[in-house]
C-alpha cells in the first residue's frame, strides 16, 4: 500500500462536522504529550494587516495549541480565502512558517506574504 509508512493519530474531543476537527478540553489534554515537526492548518479567511483568521474560538485555541508543540506551521488554503475575512485571528504572518495554495492569490496577498517570507 502507498500508505503503508504513514501513521494517522486522531485525538479525543468534541467533533465539530463543518471543519471535521476535533476541539475542546479533551482536544487540548490529548495533544499535550505530542511534538510534530510540521503542523497543517486551513483558514477560514486572510486580513493583510491580520494574517490568517479562523470564524469559530473552540477550533481557534486547539489550532494555536496544536501549533505550539510543532517546529512549523504550514498553512494550506485556496486562493479564494484571501479575499475573505474570517471572525477572529488565527495566526499572525509571522508566526506562519509555509504558505501552500494556488495560483489565483490575489497579487496584494501574494506581495504581503512574500515580505514576511
Amino acid at each position: 500500500s502507498p500508505c503503508e509508512n504513514i501513521t494517522l493519530v486522531l485525538l479525543g474531543g468534541s467533533y465539530q462536522s463543518d471543519s471535521m476537527a476535533t476541539v475542546g478540553p479533551v482536544t487540548k489534554a490529548c495533544l499535550a504529550p505530542f511534538h510534530a515537526k510540521y503542523f497543517f492548518s486551513g483558514t477560514d479567511g486572510f486580513w493583510a494587516d491580520e494574517g490568517f483568521e479562523c470564524d469559530d474560538p473552540a477550533r481557534a485555541e486547539i489550532l494555536h495549541d496544536m501549533a505550539a508543540h510543532a517546529d512549523q506551521t504550514v498553512m494550506i488554503t485556496e486562493s479564494q480565502k484571501f479575499s475573505s475575512r474570517g471572525a477572529m485571528r488565527l495566526f499572525s504572518l509571522d508566526k506562519t512558517d509555509i504558505v501552500v495554495t494556488d495560483a489565483a492569490i490575489p497579487q496584494q496577498a501574494e506581495q504581503k506574504l512574500l515580505f514576511f517570507s
